[in-house]
């Protein structure tokens, strides 16, 4: 009881509408305090994909209809009194800061499947 439940999406929204997002978050914010529990909502880290020296709209996690998946989270956590970690904004900051080559070092440069990622974070070397 008590317990704070992190709830982070967005990274693989590229086709769900507004309402979906907010209705998908909403019910899990329902559910964690029917258990007691204290919802907390965590935005998409960014993406590295870049144009120029500035990470693009899909980096920032807007989505293939348009929606801004962050603020939409950003917009219920306060219509819903949640507390909102901007992981998009604490991410951007860093990602764009290091640039399109020193970033590099922070994402997988490599997926499974053998496609590009620059999606998910890697392990830094020294905690290997």
């Amino acid at each position: 009881m008590n317990d704070p439940v992190f709830i982070q999406f967005g990274h693989n929204d590229k086709q769900t509408s507004a309402s979906a997002f907010r209705s998908n978050l909403t019910s899990m914010i329902s559910r964690v305090r029917a258990k007691g529990d204290v919802p907390v909502l965590v935005t998409p880290p960014v993406r590295r994909l870049f144009d120029g020296n500035r990470l693009t709209s899909t980096a920032l996690h807007v989505n293939g209809v348009g929606v801004d998946l962050p603020a939409e989270m950003r917009s219920l956590g306060a219509a819903q009194n949640v507390p909102v970690i901007d992981l998009t904004a604490k991410s951007k900051a860093l990602v764009e800061s290091l640039g399109p080559s020193a970033s590099a070092q922070l994402l997988l440069r490599s997926s499974v499947d053998g496609g590009t990622d620059n999606t998910h974070f890697r392990s830094p070397p020294h905690l290997k």
